[in-house]
């Protein structure tokens, strides 16, 4: 990857976490997003590829757990666990504030919208992942 990409991607990061803010009550969000959610498919990349349970012959869930805790489970198995918390991030020069969801203590995060019973993660990076999920 070309160093300008390198470079595009640190901004944005940056950006988008210097302008996160707690201001805004998450509670509401929170309690929507705490559950279990069923993998759908996952598109985009810079192959833009489009992975499903029926081409990847597994199944995946994620769970967010109202004490802060997030699982990752591959056929049944947790792949990864961490804790998550969820923060308003204002982008600048516009009106839109993503809901954004960060793992642990080091992560760039997803921003995610919740409409209905789908959940939808967005990679906050260039030519980041689109994964839904529904319950």
């Amino acid at each position: 990857m070309p160093i300008r990409n390198y470079f595009f991607l640190l901004l944005s990061a940056v950006l988008l976490l210097a302008g996160c803010s707690t201001d805004r009550d998450v509670a509401p969000l929170d309690a929507q997003l705490q559950g279990s959610w069923r993998w759908v498919q996952t598109t985009g990349g810079i192959a833009g590829v489009r992975l499903t349970p029926a081409n990847t012959g597994y199944q995946e869930e994620i769970r967010f757990e109202s004490n802060g805790s997030f699982y990752r489970l591959r056929d049944g198995k947790i792949i990864d666990s961490d804790t998550y918390g969820l923060f308003i991030a204002s982008s600048p020069g516009d009106n839109h504030t993503p809901n954004l969801i960060r793992y642990g203590k080091n992560s760039l995060g997803q921003s995610f919208e919740i409409t209905e019973n789908r959940l939808t993660l967005y990679d906050e990076a260039a030519d980041g992942y689109i994964s839904q999920y529904e319950r």
